[in-house]
């Protein structure tokens, strides 16, 4: 079994290595399984996320949820080694923040945790068991074990393994979206 950076290494590889052309199909199914998601259309609170490093593009889905849901964006806290969660009315409330992602600008207000009944987490590499492996710093990880919120890990299919070990701090999610296929934690 391959270690968790012998495996991000791997996989930035390949997410690099996609056309822009292909990623955007790949995206596009993507978006389009999330809006036929039962537990999507019915969530009023929802997480995303600004993709980077060949990461799913939500642009369009957020475009979309900013008529009839309350968006909420991460932004990062670089000294604390945490991300915190503030609600946007429009994707012009972004500015480029820390490691030149996308967050909400400081006037944005922040939320509850505890508000969230949907989130879109990020992630590099993911497993058929629904673990997941992000960029080693634990951000995701220590935010998402202050809410109780259902966790969709978005990825595409190259990025799912069969399995990987994973530490007690990694919290797993609940189920996983790729342009191919769902994987459900069961």
């Amino acid at each position: 079994m391959e270690n968790k950076q012998t495996l991000r290494e791997k996989i930035l590889k390949l997410r690099k290595s996609q056309s822009a052309e292909i990623k955007l199909k790949k995206d596009k199914k993507i978006i389009s399984k999330i809006a036929r998601n039962s537990l999507y259309k019915s969530s009023k609170s929802i997480l995303f996320f600004m993709s980077i490093h060949g990461e799913p593009d939500l642009t369009p889905l957020i475009k979309t949820a900013l008529k009839t849901k309350n968006v909420f964006l991460p932004r990062t806290d670089k000294k604390n080694n945490f991300i915190h969660v503030h609600q946007i009315k429009t994707l012009d409330d972004l500015k480029i923040g820390t490691y030149n992602i996308k967050e909400p600008h400081d006037a944005c207000p922040k939320i509850d945790p505890k508000k969230i009944d949907l989130a879109f987490i990020p992630g590099i590499v993911f497993s058929e068991t629904c673990s997941r492996v992000g960029f080693g710093k634990g951000f995701y990880d220590r935010f998402l074990k202050q809410t109780k919120c259902y966790k969709i890990g978005l990825a595409y299919e190259f990025q799912i393994v069969e399995n990987m070990s994973c530490e007690i701090h990694d919290v797993p999610m609940d189920e996983i979206i790729t342009e191919q296929k769902t994987i459900k934690n069961i």
